[in-house]
């Protein structure tokens, strides 16, 4: 019941308590009812109204904690949107790096193709550029080959003629031996090899010089084509080349130095040199050596024995021949003859002109043994310094020169 409707009720019983004849005990009695009614009604609309206060003050709780709680589900979702978003952002940036990356990859493989092709290129354009080159190179050489055999040809047909139109009623070989133009009486071959041992030096020694030639000597010795030494001495050549099994033969007219190599077992044969030579067949030596013996040869004899040497070399057989250095002055003036047997100082580039004309395709000179003293120059003008060491160069050179001839 509502506040009208009790109102309504106490206005009515007003109206009948004002009514004549009602009994006051009765009137007490309803006045109590209604008050209790009243009252009864009256908590009953506070309980309900304190419900429903309560109601929506839980509904108002219930609201802020969904409220609450939807704030916080749309911060998580925030959060939640944030992260994905840095995510996608790690995610597009990594993948525009990978993009980045195959793409300098690509363009590192291309050029690296492009390069290797450009180098494969490169290199086969080389290559026929070499190939055309060793083939040009081939022809040069074989047409300088061609020329050179031509040339040594000539020159020793040009000697031919020139040795018989020089003396047409002898033969061209008609030369005196050395024993001829040099008499016995001058010293006996006990005597000159005394006297080699006391000039000349040790065996040792001279086999060590002689040791420097190794490397120049030619594949062209064989067992069918040795190495001749003409003028072996002693032996010490041969017994060098006798060690490191090289096949050579010694020549010698010298009686002792003959029986000395036949004691030391060493090839040899006892001739004069130009008999030897001129039995020897065409192209049937590898090399020939002559250390120290052009220097003891009659001139005449001297080229008819470069003749010889140069027609029993087989093509590419090789001549070293050494003599004192006739540009030494303390050698050609003075050293030089010791040697009684000694016929005269042979200048260098006599002996590179004759084996041009003799026939060899190449011939060059080397200068070795220097054994002068080395002097302190430091400390003066230029022009002095240069003038003193040309003037001991030609004083005190080196001892000896060497000819190496290549047919």
């Amino acid at each position: 019941m509502g506040i009208q409707q009790v109102q309504h009720r106490i206005d009515s019983l007003e109206r009948v308590v004002h009514e004549p004849a009602l009994n006051p005990a009765l009137f007490d009695l309803l006045e109590r009812r209604i008050v209790d009614l009243a009252l009864a009604r009256s908590m009953i609309f506070n309980k309900t109204v304190s419900e429903a206060i309560s109601s929506i003050e839980q509904s108002q709780i219930d609201t802020e904690e969904r409220l609450v709680q939807t704030d916080l589900l749309l911060k998580q979702l925030l959060v939640d949107s944030e992260e994905r978003l840095v995510h996608a952002d790690l995610l597009l940036k990594q993948l525009l790096v990978d993009a980045e990356e195959r793409l300098v990859h690509h363009n590192e493989v291309t050029r690296l193709e492009n390069q290797n092709h450009l180098i494969s290129l490169n290199e086969n354009l080389v290559a026929y550029v070499d190939a055309k080159q060793l083939q040009n190179l081939d022809a040069i050489s074989s047409n300088e080959a061609s020329y050179g055999e031509i040339v040594s040809s000539l020159r020793q047909s040009i000697d031919v003629i020139r040795r018989q139109t020089a003396n047409p009623s002898s033969p061209a070989h008609a030369v005196q031996s050395p024993q001829s133009e040099s008499p016995a009486f001058i010293l006996d071959d006990g005597l000159y090899v005394a006297l080699e041992n006391h000039f000349r030096g040790s065996r040792d020694l001279v086999a060590e010089h002689q040791r420097e030639y190794l490397d120049s000597l030619p594949s062209t010795i064989t067992a069918e084509t040795p190495l001749v030494d003409l003028g072996c001495g002693r032996g010490e050549w041969l017994s060098v080349l006798r060690d490191l099994k090289i096949p050579a033969l010694g020549v010698d007219s010298n009686t002792v130095c003959a029986e000395e190599c036949r004691e030391n077992g060493l090839a040899f044969e006892q001739k004069d040199l130009l008999q030897f030579l001129e039995a020897r067949a065409d192209q049937s030596v590898g090399a020939f050596t002559m250390f120290q013996v052009l220097e003891h040869l009659p001139f005449p004899v001297l080229v008819e024995a470069l003749r010889h040497i140069r027609r029993t070399l087989v093509p590419g057989g090789l001549l070293i021949a050494e003599v004192p250095n006739a540009k030494n002055l303390r050698v050609a003036s003075g050293t030089f003859w010791i040697d009684p047997t000694h016929q005269r100082p042979l200048f260098p580039e006599l002996l590179l002109f004759l084996a041009t004309e003799v026939g060899f395709k190449k011939s060059e000179g080397r200068y070795v043994n220097d054994f002068s003293p080395k002097h302190e120059l430091t400390g003066l003008d230029e022009g002095v310094e240069i003038a003193l060491k040309t003037l001991l160069y030609a004083v005190d050179g080196p001892g000896d020169f060497a000819l190496l001839a290549t047919a």
